[in-house]
């Protein structure tokens, strides 16, 4: 037999540092723990995404212990390989102090929307410092020992575990919380604003999903949406999913890929909710280049623009941003055919959507969103 071929492989350095960590007023932290987050939720189902600022939370997320602060809050870390494109995403937390997640790549450290340029010392280790936020307890209708999940308000959830019936918060912060089914009783999830000290009712919700025939759906995703916060739903063969829900409205959104359906929730309202399955309404825009001909093939030249909205902002906000979405990911490349038309399915035909400007450098004229045929002329 011939002999096995040989290579040599470089290794990526891995990438070390040192953070400090101070608490609220300033003075340095000891024992708070360096993690690693390994995962922030459960992979993203189709047709769940909603834009920027949202995050989905599925299951408490999984860490790797690095290490603790000593005496003088300090910790030194090591990161097991590194390149160059590899953002490691990192937890500080201290028992009634909060949390915080911070980020590193290419010794560039990112905490919240502040970026810090790279900073080492005499080893080539990257140094950095953080302040924790304060804690706040918060009584919850949970049995001792039991790991509830907090999600802040744009923050990656942190595991809670429940000490004397209560959990752990950041002060300052509103934020929801994930309770783990116990019994009958189905996994909850409520909200709190940054002052309240303990969780509001929570109000058990059965909603039920079924095509346009009343029949169960067919590999259909259930998205619920809340502030800052979208969660994927498990329907059984059935179509239909129980939770529990506190002081939030709250949209569910249903899709098939080719079929959607929403509706408000809202807790302490009704029970039972049903959402039926129905195509989306088309609007139907077809491209016009400056010499009047339809521009044929290739990606639409167009952004969105939300514009004024009806008496309701926070509704009509999630439906604006699910639209947006839509657009983008849901149905589809946003091409045009032959003739210059392109064809978007409308979640809310009276959501206050413009087509602007975008790719390419064309020009044109805003044109509200409508179901229907329409013309757009670019110069």
């Amino acid at each position: 037999p011939g002999a096995l071929a040989t290579r040599d492989v470089a290794m990526p350095r891995p990438q070390r540092g040192v953070v400090t960590v101070r608490g609220p007023d300033g003075k340095p932290v000891a024992g708070a723990e360096i993690r690693q987050l390994l995962s922030l939720a459960q992979p993203r189902p189709p047709f769940s995404g909603l834009g920027e600022g949202y995050r989905e939370v599925a299951a408490p997320p999984c860490t790797h212990r690095l290490g603790a602060t000593d005496g003088e809050g300090r910790c030194a870390f090591e990161l097991p390989a590194w390149t160059d494109d590899l953002n490691w995403n990192l937890l500080a937390t201290a028992p009634g102090l909060g949390a915080i997640e911070f980020g590193i790549q290419s010794g560039i450290v990112k905490i919240g929307e502040l970026t810090y340029p790279r900073n080492k010392d005499a080893e080539g280790r990257c140094q950095f410092s953080l302040q924790l936020p304060g804690a706040r307890r918060v009584a919850v209708p949970a049995a001792e020992g039991e790991v509830a999940t907090v999600i802040p308000a744009y923050a990656p959830p942190m595991p809670a575990q429940v000490v004397d019936r209560a959990i752990e918060i950041p002060v300052g912060k509103p934020c929801w919380v994930r309770l783990p089914a116990t019994g009958d009783a189905p996994v909850g999830y409520a909200h709190l604003t940054a002052k309240e000290d303990a969780l509001p009712k929570l109000h058990e919700v059965t909603i039920t999903v079924r095509e346009a025939d009343g029949r169960p759906p067919d590999r259909a995703v259930l998205t619920l949406f809340a502030s800052h916060l979208e969660i994927p739903l498990v329907l059984d063969r059935l179509g239909r999913t129980r939770l529990r829900l506190g002081a939030e409205r709250c949209l569910a959104f249903a899709t098939n890929a080719t079929a959607v359906a929403h509706a408000e929730v809202r807790p302490g309202g009704a029970a039972e909710l049903t959402l039926e399955l129905a195509p989306p309404a088309l609007a139907e825009i077809q491209f016009l280049g400056a010499d009047g001909q339809p521009l044929a093939g290739g990606t639409a030249p167009y952004g969105m623009r939300t514009s004024s909205r009806r008496s309701d902002p926070w509704f009509q906000g999630i439906l604006v941003r699910k639209q947006q979405w839509l657009h983008q990911r849901g149905f589809g490349p946003a091409t045009l055919d032959s003739a210059g038309w392109l064809r978007l399915p409308l979640l809310a035909p009276d959501a206050a959507i413009d087509l602007v400007p975008g790719v390419g450098g064309a020009q044109f004229d805003p044109v509200r969103l409508a179901p229907g045929k329409t013309s757009i002329q670019l110069y």
